[in-house]
């Protein structure tokens, strides 16, 4: 079930973003409702991509791969969390 949050300038009927999106989130939920995965754009480029699993109690047992991005001269650089 994935969900998201979108900010950034609305077109003239107010009822979509514009251009590029100032901030973007979006999240993967389980069927439990739990965040399968999260992702964070800025001005169109990535800073945050993670991925999570929960154990039968519902507790974050992992969070696994998770990326931060950092831009420098215009490159996207991953590095591991």
């Amino acid at each position: 079930m994935p969900t998201a949050y979108d900010r950034g300038t609305l077109n003239e009927q107010k009822t979509a973003i514009t251009g590029t999106k100032v901030r973007e989130e979006d999240w993967d939920l389980n069927q439990t409702g739990n965040w399968a995965g999260y992702d964070v754009a800025e001005n169109g480029s990535p800073v945050l991509e993670q991925e999570r699993d929960n154990n039968k109690a519902n507790e974050i047992r992992e969070k696994g791969t998770c990326y931060f991005f950092r831009v420098i001269s215009g490159d996207t650089f991953p590095r591991q969390a």
